[in-house]
């Protein structure tokens, strides 16, 4: 299937300003945009992951103009063995290359915990590569993982944020200066109850839905949100 880069928009509520954008995976499909959650192995996230961030690289100048922080996911197949890990490392440089904003790469959560061990130097040595906690609450990202790392972001989902694993990983979150960030936001009301919690780092389709890459910088520079 052709693999089409789409957009969500990560918004700062205290300026009503653009803090960056979640680049996702999406199938062209007659039918329209898919997922590949559920129709692609384990294996195959790593040709995803590289395919992706070749198509990233055409955009690199705009991004730069538009967007103060690019987030990627990376997936345990890129980082599972030598020869996944060096394409996908010479494949992030060639973006790096390019971009002129910090690109903040998302650990997934089914990246087991010694094989983030493994790679966490490599990547921390990345240069202009920020690093956040995807789904914290799921699978490996554990209040361990918050703790036995330097993060720069965390993301939570809103729909859980007063559970108390979630309210203790926002206090570690403060404390070390780890920015944190809400997904799935979806009403007006999870929105406040964040906000009244602090949280105003929030994404989801209540602000936007995934929409194509070269669409969403069309809206961009037509100036709906303000650069933060």
């Amino acid at each position: 299937m052709v693999i089409v880069p789409v957009v969500q928009s990560i918004l700062c509520l205290e300026r009503t300003t653009l803090c960056g954008i979640e680049v996702l995976c999406r199938f062209q499909n007659p039918s329209g945009l898919l997922s590949p959650y559920g129709l692609v192995r384990q294996h195959q996230w790593a040709e995803i992951d590289h395919q992706m961030l070749k198509l990233l690289v055409p955009y690199a100048e705009h991004l730069n103009e538009t967007v103060p922080r690019l987030f990627l996911n990376v997936s345990a197949a890129s980082l599972a063995n030598a020869e996944s890990f060096s394409r996908w490392n010479e494949a992030v440089h060639v973006l790096l290359d390019q971009l002129k904003i910090p690109l903040v790469l998302e650990i997934s959560e089914t990246i087991d915990p010694l094989l983030l061990r493994l790679r966490w130097k490599q990547l921390r040595d990345l240069p202009g590569i920020e690093l956040a906690i995807d789904d914290f609450g799921d699978e490996n990202s554990s209040l361990d993982r918050l703790l036995d790392y330097p993060w720069n972001f965390c993301k939570f989902d809103a729909r859980y944020i007063t559970k108390i694993s979630h309210l203790v990983a926002m206090f570690i979150c403060q404390s070390n200066a780890t920015f944190t960030i809400v997904e799935r936001v979806e009403s007006e009301l999870l929105s406040d109850r964040c906000r009244a919690m602090g949280l105003n780092r929030q994404q989801g389709f209540l602000f936007s839905e995934p929409s194509p890459l070269f669409l969403w910088l069309n809206r961009i520079h037509s100036g709906a949100f303000s650069r933060g």
